[in-house]
């Protein structure tokens, strides 16, 4: 009788130790195949001097939605935790032309170094005036 219940305590504790092992792989590794997400980060420069371009507006669009990022000075951005699957990513920033790109986040950490083109867009001659009341005002603080 001893010995019976002592085998049936070392299968208990067997059995314990074996879901507890199985528990443990299903929370550390990806067993079903599914890729976990990944990052994405950058880098944006111009396209002619390579010098790299700050305050620029990334915006990443995926299936779980849209993030948005700005790069730094030295032209980083990152996104965190996104999905995999195609994304698409739009850089947009004053005196430069819009660049959408599309990517893939797959297994692999991605890396972008996207390039600018200056904007040839100019705006036209802009006029300022004064009111009649601003313009007393300014002949009346000048004189002597």
């Amino acid at each position: 009788m001893v010995q019976s219940f002592r085998q049936d305590r070392n299968e208990i504790t067997q059995t314990r130790l074996l879901i507890f092992s199985l528990f443990a792989i299903l929370l550390t590794h990806n067993v079903d195949g599914v890729s976990q997400s990944r990052p994405v980060s950058g880098q944006v420069i111009d396209a002619e001097t390579e010098k790299p371009i700050a305050d620029v507006q990334v915006t990443l669009v995926a299936a779980g939605g849209t993030s948005l990022s700005q790069t730094d000075e030295a032209g980083q951005f990152r996104f965190d935790e996104i999905a995999p699957g195609t994304c698409a990513l739009k850089f947009t920033c004053v005196g430069y032309e819009m660049l959408n790109q599309e990517i893939a986040v797959d297994a692999d950490p991605i890396a972008i170094v996207a390039k600018l083109k200056r904007s040839l867009f100019q705006l036209g001659e802009i006029v300022v005036t004064p009111s009649d009341e601003e313009l007393a005002s300014v002949q009346e603080n000048n004189r002597p």
